[in-house]
């Protein structure tokens, strides 16, 4: 975990053993502001104790009743100004209330799940755990290669692993109504996975480009598990 001012660095299996608050008023390790943007799923999840945060629970029901069947979901661009209008409404209401999203439509919507995702503290997919995944995506045999990716879902934090089970559940809807949207699970790896199986930091330019693929593979293998 990194705090959102200091830049302290803690892992998220040592968080219970900090002792004191940063020194950042606001920015205690453990607490939450209620900006769902640049947050910690861990974090949200300790103050909160939901499995999805409220704001992208609601986000993600909202695309599944009315947006299914919109063509190039998540691939399309949209409105800035419609995005910055969503993102303002989001980080106002805090974790306090619900914001009506009846007034955009999906690609603003999907552009905002994509915008949390990539500004989270840490990604979906840890650093520490990226290599474990990325080395599975290696393995030639389908069926095995799938089983070796899965069974490391369960390592991952608990709030990281609520996230990523109901984003997949998401992504599988879509990717179930790829006739009418055009955009399959393979479409969809190609997007996320940049946002979800991250590189760590430390890695080079010419290392991460050369990963991309296996990337997407472990993306896929997580929606496609779900269908």
């Amino acid at each position: 975990l990194h705090g959102a001012a200091c830049k302290h660095t803690v892992h998220h299996s040592c968080i219970k053993k900090v002792k004191g608050e940063c020194k950042h008023k606001g920015n205690a390790m453990g607490s939450w502001d209620g900006n769902i943007f640049a947050a910690s799923l861990t974090q949200m999840y300790t103050v909160t104790k939901l499995h999805v945060p409220m704001h992208l629970e609601t986000i993600m029901c909202e695309m599944e009743n009315r947006c299914l069947y919109t063509a190039g979901l998540y691939r399309k661009g949209t409105s800035p100004t419609a995005l910055k209008r969503l993102r303002l409404a989001l980080i106002a209401a805090g974790n306090r209330t619900s914001v009506s999203l009846s007034e955009y439509d999906g690609h603003v919507l999907a552009g905002t799940l994509k915008a949390f995702l990539r500004e989270l503290v840490e990604p979906l997919i840890p650093e520490d755990m990226y290599k474990s995944f990325v080395d599975s995506a290696e393995e030639s045999d389908l069926t095995k290669r799938k089983q070796l990716i899965l069974e490391l879902i369960p390592s991952l934090p608990p709030a990281n692993q609520f996230f990523l089970e109901r984003l997949c559940f998401h992504l599988a809807r879509i990717a179930q109504n790829e006739s009418a949207n055009n955009m399959n699970s393979n479409n969809m790896a190609i997007i996320f996975a940049p946002i979800v199986v991250v590189p760590p930091r430390s890695m080079g330019a010419m290392e991460a480009l050369q990963q991309v693929s296996k990337q997407s593979i472990v993306m896929e293998t997580f929606i496609e598990a779900t269908l």
